[in-house]
This record gives C-alpha cells, structure tokens and sequence, in this order.
C-alpha cells in the first residue's frame, strides 16, 4: 500500500506541474508554455491521468501496464526537460516528480520488479544525455557557482558567499559610486 501512495504522489505531482491548460482550454502562465508545445504538455497530462486512474483501480500489486504507462510518461518528461532545457524550474521539476514515480516501482519486491527493471533500462540513454547537459550547464557557471568564505574579521567569523551573489553585489556597489 505504500508504494501506491508513493507512486500515487508522484503522478499526482507530475499532474500539478504539466497542468497549463485552464477549464476553458485557456493557455496558462507557465515556464513550460513558454519553452514548449501546450501539445507535448498536455500529453504528459493526460498520460499521468491515465496512469493515476489505473493504479487506483488496482488493488495490491501494481499492473504491467501502469509500470508501463509510468515509464513512457517518464521518458516523455526526460524529452521535455531536455527540449525545455535545465533553466527551466518547471521542467525540472516535472522530471523530478516523474522520476520519482518511476523509482517507486522498484521500492517493493516482487514479481512486478522485473518488468518495471526492463522497461526502465531503455531509458537510462536518455537519462545520461540529460546529467551530461547538466553537468555541461554547470561547468559553463562553475565561476558564478563557486563559493567563496569571506571572514568580517575580529574573530567573528565569516560567511559564505556563491560567486553570483558576490557579482550582484559588486555591481551594486559600483552603481551606489
């Protein structure tokens, strides 16, 4: 039971997130309307939808083909977060929650582990491809990254401070000059 709460959670986040589309098929202002189709969006909802209302109809174990419909939906989410690209929070966060459902599947032992093993193994290409433009976005910002300990001195100690804030602050104290 547990792991459909797990797995339930999750999807219900993906819903949240992929929702960008109002009652009366209005777009809403959303990171992700901007950065992709409301087309590709609303198929991760719906997919999420369909997934939710299966597992819900189950009682105990989880279906092959809600293990199923988890994986698609997660390899659908991994494809916006990288046409949408790693600055972009609701992406990320859409992929964060879809992942989580995937990984739920393997929580529990059983026999549906296997297949949820199989079926998530294909997506481990794209899973790479996207901690590879991660790691790139965070190289190209390593200087803005990098924390620096500034000390204020007599003993007190210091505090640290990331390269971006320090740039802003410099640049604010030239303005104030």
């Amino acid at each position: 039971m547990l792991k459909h709460q797990s797995i339930s959670a999750s999807l219900e986040g993906v819903l949240q997130r992929s929702r960008i589309v109002d009652e009366d098929g209005l777009i809403l202002e959303n990171e992700l309307a901007e950065r992709t189709t409301v087309e590709s969006v609303t198929r991760i909802n719906s997919r999420a939808a369909d997934a939710l209302r299966k597992l819900s109809a189950e009682s105990n174990s989880v279906d092959v083909d809600v293990v199923q419909d988890i994986c698609d939906l997660t390899r659908q989410c991994l494809a916006l977060g990288m046409a949408a690209g790693i600055c972009c929070a609701a992406a990320c966060g859409l992929v964060c929650e879809a992942l989580a459902a995937a990984s739920a599947l393997l929580e529990d032992d059983g026999a549906d582990r296997a297949s949820a093993v199989t079926l998530l193994e294909p997506m481990a290409e794209a899973m790479d491809s996207f901690a590879i433009e991660i790691f790139a976005g965070l190289t190209r910002l390593e200087e803005l990254l990098k924390p620096q300990l500034i000390l204020t001195g007599c003993g007190r100690g210091g505090q640290l401070v990331f390269g971006a804030v320090r740039t802003a602050e410099e640049s604010g104290d030239e303005s104030s000059t």
